[in-house]
């Protein structure tokens, strides 16, 4: 890949990943616009791999309560805090994971969720969505609120992530806020609830990345990782400011745009 390919997939993973508005959409867009060739999933796989960083280092106070707390489950001390909220992402990422686990068995992504007018349509029906659940629901809870109905109900949501242009970040931050949880809280809850789900790709892909012989695609992919480390890192600080103050509304009119265009291009 040449320099100017690497920077713009490293910008596009970087922000996209952690907004509500599809990284795999941008990437595909990338792509198509700008005259490269398809990275491939297992580029993709290392970027994801890289803002799974990005998260361990802004949100560490929150993954090590998660640590802690799959400890104290460990040692059958349920009650506790840390515990509980260990075990609502245990919960909320089976769906995820079966899901996962289904679409590497059939083969992965077949062409077809790749294909721009598929991206476009997920874009549109889940920008809908997010924008009933962040207009007329309610914003008084916390995860700590949050019980085992509903990190189920989330968890199931996450396995939508899996539609091309849905968008993890998106249709989980949607369900957090169809039941109640803050504008903040639902994307904290989605970011740690993304740990999980990428580390059994890095599993799943690890051996065949280790395996790719060419030394050329090595180092794109991890110079690629970097910049996508440190890009993830500034937008995770800034998208929690900014929802701290105001709502979904331009990720709601960014993502029907996208789609439109999405739809002109096919």
């Amino acid at each position: 890949m040449s320099l100017l390919h690497i920077l713009v997939l490293a910008l596009v993973q970087g922000v996209f990943e952690f907004l509500p508005i599809s990284s795999s959409a941008h990437l595909v867009l990338v792509s198509k616009l700008g005259g490269f060739p398809d990275q491939g999933p297992l580029v993709d796989l290392a970027l994801h791999l890289a803002t799974l960083c990005s998260i361990f280092v802004c949100l560490w106070p929150e993954v090590r309560r998660v640590f802690r707390g799959l400890w104290l489950v460990l040692r059958g001390r349920f009650q506790e805090q840390d515990a509980k909220l260990a075990l609502l992402l245990v919960l909320a990422s089976v769906p995820g994971l079966a899901a996962g686990l289904g679409l590497y068995l059939m083969g992965g992504e077949g062409a077809h969720m790749r294909s721009l007018k598929v991206i476009a349509a997920g874009m549109a029906v889940f920008a809908v969505a997010l924008y009933v659940a962040d207009k007329f629901f309610p914003e008084n809870k916390e995860i700590k609120d949050l019980g085992w109905g509903g990190a189920l109900i989330i968890g199931l949501s996450q396995a939508c992530a899996f539609i091309p242009g849905a968008s993890r970040s998106g249709v989980t931050t949607t369900a957090g806020r169809f039941l109640g949880l803050t504008r903040t809280e639902s994307i904290r809850f989605s970011l740690l609830l993304s740990v999980p789900l990428i580390l059994a790709a890095g599993l799943a892909g690890t051996g065949e990345l280790a395996m790719e012989a060419d030394s050329a695609f090595l180092r794109d992919a991890l110079l690629a990782s970097f910049l996508t480390f440190l890009v993830g890192c500034a937008t995770i600080k800034l998208l929690l400011r900014y929802l701290q103050k105001a709502d979904m509304t331009v990720f709601v009119i960014y993502r029907l745009l996208l789609a439109g265009l999405l739809f002109a291009l096919a």
